[in-house]
Parts: C-alpha cells; sequence; structure tokens
C-alpha cells in the first residue's frame, strides 16, 4: 500500500493521484460522472470542488477510493486488477 504523508492534502490533489493509479482520463471521467471534461479539468486542478450529488457519485464509482479522496485514511487503495476476458470457444 501507499501513503500521503499529509492529512491536509487537497480533494484535488487525492483526486489526481485516483486518476493517475487508475489510468482514468479526463473524458472517461466526464462521461462516467455525466460531467463536461473541463468541470473534470477544474476539479482535478483544484479551481472547483465537486457538487455533492456529483461527490456521490464519486462514491458510489469509486468505494475504496472515497476514505481516500475524503481524508478520512491517507492510504492509497491497491489499484483492482482487470479480470482476465473469457474466450468461449465452440466445439465442432
Amino acid at each position: 500500500s501507499c501513503y500521503v504523508r499529509s492529512m491536509q492534502t487537497s480533494f484535488s490533489a487525492r483526486f489526481r493521484i485516483m486518476n493517475e493509479c487508475l489510468g482514468l482520463k479526463v473524458l472517461h471521467l466526464a462521461k462516467t460522472l455525466g460531467v463536461s471534461p473541463i468541470t473534470v479539468i477544474r476539479i482535478r486542478s483544484g479551481k472547483a470542488e465537486p457538487h455533492p450529488t456529483l461527490q456521490k457519485l464519486m462514491e458510489l464509482f469509486w468505494p475504496d477510493w472515497w476514505p481516500f479522496l475524503t481524508q478520512q485514511t491517507n492510504t492509497i487503495p491497491n489499484p483492482q486488477t482487470q479480470p482476465e476476458p473469457v474466450r468461449v470457444v465452440e466445439e465442432v
């Protein structure tokens, strides 16, 4: 596990860490959260705080990350590995 040294690390900094760890891109985040890309950029840069409704969506989409994002913990969750795709082969 990784840790962030300061509990005072801003939401935007923690949000950027989550984005990097999970490989989330601005357009993907915007589409997932139902907001414009500029809203995601503003949150990532610290120029805007996410609206309470948007915070609820973030908590639903990334429950393992929510305590980290909201400074309840400094422990960065382990990124979830993607399951291997299943290949179905039809026998003839």
